[in-house]
Formats: C-alpha cells, structure tokens, sequence
C-alpha cells in the first residue's frame, strides 16, 4: 500500500508540475471570473418592480397559459412562486446572484474541467511510451496494475482539485460580484404535488455532483484510448468529440427503444431527483441508468487493464 500511495504521489506531481496543467487551471479560474463580470455587467433587473410584484405578474401569465396549455413544469413554477410569496422567500435570480452564479458555475465551469480532465487523462499513459519513460517506470518492484491503477487514481484526483477550485472560486466570484444577500436561502423544489424546502449548499453539491458523473465516464474513456493505441492526440480528440456530439447522437436514435441502452442517454441522473425533468424515455429509472454506466465503467476499465497487462510495453 505504501509503495502505491508513493506512486499516486509521484503522478500527482508530475501532473500538477507540468505548465500546461498550471495553465488550464488559470484558464478555469479567468472564465468564472470573467462569466461573473459579464453578468454583473449586465444585469437587467427591473427596479421599478419589487420581486413579489414580478412573481405576481408572472403567476398571472402562468395562470392563463395553463387554462390554454395544462403543462408540468408551468404548475410547478406557479406553486414554486405561490410559495415564495407565502413565505416571503426572495427568488435567487440565475446568474446574477450569489446562490444563482454558483449553480450555473457547477454546469459550465465542469464542463471545462471535463475537457482538462481529459486532457491530462489522454496523455498521462501515452506520454510515457512517447518519451519512453515507461521502460525506467516498468523497472520498479511494482506490478503493471498497480502502475496503471496508481496513473488513474492520479487522475480521478486531479479532477477533484479542479473541480473543488472550480466551487471555492465560483463562490468568491459570486460573493465579490452579487454580495451575500440570500446566503440562507433554502432551495426550493417541487415533489408529490406539494413544494418543499432543501438546503441549498447540498443542492450546489448535489449539482456538482452529477457533473461529475460524465466526468470520470470520459475521462476513463480517455485513458482507455490513451492506454490502448498509445496516442494522447486520438483518445483526447475521440473523448472530446464524444462529449460534444453525445446530445446530437441522442437526437438521431430517440426514436429507437434501445436508445435507452447507450451511454449518453443514462450520464444525466438529474431527472430521477426532484425539479430534475423526466428521463431520456419513459420507463427508465435510477437504478437501471446506474447499472448501464457501471457496465460501461467496467468494461472501460477491463480493456484498458488487458491491454497494459498483456502489451510488451517495453518494446
């Protein structure tokens, strides 16, 4: 175990000592800062109208296009404002507020750290071959498993330091730009007909994590491809374009029920929670998205174990 905790340590550093990691986290940094300043820049806020008499007004329009139109989310905002207006409780506005700016920041800041997570997961098996690095690493009393495993959890572990930069940064963006005002805001959400008080920093985490979710997915697809053809070029490029076209391929094969068996169509658990939207198609569930992406999990992780293990990679 020893030896392995030292491995993960050595990865660790060689990621985060390397300028380019530096860098896309200095990226990552600019552009929820930047994303902040542009809200905050652009904040159109109605001053003429206080929030309960923007909520009224809403309610009423919400009112009459469900007599025209019954729709599921338009009944549950209508209860959701009622709600606020009962209780007095001021709605966090998207974007520009503190509580709102963090939570579009665990949508779109994580998909940048998806794209540096597989960034570095492209390349930390790949390189080793290209400087041939990989020959010396192989001469450690250690076994191929236990260095690829300790290449992976470095990893997964660079993906938790962006991602809690990404959070503790957003929150600094949000207080500097939108103030405190509603730091104890509960979050609101709509279940069995009746609206319901959360908390809202384990709502924030919640997003965070299922974000995460396609993160390590790609990733692990990353270091497949990274392993297995030895290119950090093609298993960044293919894991990118993956997470790009995913939606489009979606759109392409709806229509088909075995849709439902790939992998895009089960990475966002959000519609299985409260306020989250419906499934993919009806009759998916929770436990059934969890076991498709634990299949894929594992043969991701089983072709990629196979071929270090039976590849002469010191040739």
């Amino acid at each position: 175990m020893f030896k392995f905790i030292k491995l993960v340590q050595n990865e660790n550093m060689k990621t985060f000592r390397r300028v380019s990691s530096i860098v896309m986290l200095a990226i990552l940094l600019c552009a929820l800062g930047g994303v902040g300043a542009i809200n905050k820049h652009y904040d159109t806020k109605d001053g003429k109208q206080t929030w309960q008499q923007q909520l009224q007004a809403e309610n009423q329009t919400l009112e009459k296009q469900l007599k025209e139109h019954p729709n599921n989310s338009m009944k549950e905002t209508l209860a959701i404002n009622t709600y606020r207006l009962d209780h007095n409780i001021k709605p966090q506005d998207r974007s520009t507020s503190f509580w709102g700016n963090i939570a579009d920041d665990a949508a779109n800041g994580m998909q940048l750290v998806m794209i540096f997570a597989i960034i570095i997961a492209g390349g930390i098996v790949s390189s080793e071959f290209g400087s041939g690095t990989i020959k010396l690493l192989l001469t450690r009393p250690v076994s191929r498993s236990t260095i690829l495993l300790s290449k992976y959890v470095s990893t997964l572990f660079t993906i938790l330091v962006y991602t809690f930069a990404c959070f503790i940064f957003s929150c600094l963006v949000s207080a500097t730009f939108f103030g405190l005002d509603g730091l104890s805001s509960p979050y609101l959400f709509y279940q069995d007909g009746a609206v319901h008080e959360g908390n809202m920093l384990l709502h924030v985490f919640g997003q965070y994590g299922f974000q995460l979710i396609p993160t390590v997915m790609f990733v692990t697809l990353a270091f497949l491809i990274s392993t297995v053809f030895r290119n950090s070029a093609l298993a960044i490029g293919l894991s990118i374009f993956g997470l790009m076209a995913g939606s489009l391929v979606l759109q392409f094969i709806g229509r088909f029920t075995w849709s439902k068996y790939v992998i895009f169509s089960n990475l966002d658990l959000t519609p299985y929670f409260h306020g989250g939207g419906e499934p993919f198609r009806e009759g998916m569930t929770l436990g059934f998205s969890i076991t498709v992406l634990a299949i894929y999990y594992m043969v991701f992780i089983a072709i990629t174990w196979i071929s270090f293990k039976k590849r002469d990679v010191t040739a």
